[in-house]
Formats: structure tokens, sequence, C-alpha cells
């Protein structure tokens, strides 16, 4: 992988939610055909992405808004989004080669009891 470059991981089907976010990592899921999908991410600026955004809303406390570009003089190793137009999973740009991997979590359930939201819950659990 070269830095700065763009890459994606994800699937050529389906589009995925948000599943849920906890201490640096998100995960977005899907079902289809009574499968439940989900790829997990780590996001190792999370920190600094939450300090731009409070710089960036000033002293209105409330939401969370994040600012549109980010500044990236103080990230590390990569920067990840699962915001890509296609949703089919996260984009991410090599930033530095400080750490020997980058590492995406796959996780998938066959629904065969339960309704959707009760596997895609257990797919965040898995993977954040």
């Amino acid at each position: 992988m070269k830095i700065g470059c763009y890459y994606r991981v994800g699937f050529s089907k389906g589009t995925f939610s948000f599943g849920g976010s906890d201490e640096h990592t998100e995960s977005i899921v899907l079902t289809a055909e009574n499968w439940s999908i989900g790829i997990g991410s780590y996001n190792p600026n999370d920190d600094e992405e939450l300090e731009q955004a409070i710089l960036y809303m000033g002293k209105d406390k409330g939401d969370i808004e994040y600012p549109p570009i980010f500044d990236e003089t103080n990230f590390v190793r990569y920067t990840v989004s699962s915001a890509s137009e296609s949703k089919e999973g996260f984009e991410f740009k090599l930033l530095d080669y400080s750490y020997p991997e980058i590492v995406f979590k796959v996780a998938w359930i066959k629904n065969e009891i339960y309704d959707k939201s009760t596997y895609e819950d257990a797919l965040d659990f898995w993977l954040t």
C-alpha cells in the first residue's frame, strides 16, 4: 500500500447502515437473504477527530458536529470512514507505516430464530 492512497474494504452487494460504536471502533451491518453481515473498524484518530469537532462546534454544546474536513496534521496510521457514497463498506487512507497492519473485522450470522435487529445487534457487539 502507498501512503496517501485511498482503499476500500467492503462488499459489492447490499447497503450497509451504522451498527454502533465504542472505544475508537465502529461497525456497519446489513441483512440480506436471511444473513446478517457486519464489518468493524478501529479508528486510531478518534480522539483527535473529537477534539476538532469540539473546536468546530464552538461554545454551543449539543450534538457533536464534525467539521466537513479534518486537519490531518496530528493524525497517525490511517484515516477511516464509513461515509462512502456507495455505503458498501469502509474507506481508508494510509498515512504512515508506523503500524504493521490494518485490521477490519468481519462477521456474519444466519437469521433463523430471531428478528434481524437481534442478529445485527449481536454483530455490532462482536465487531466493536
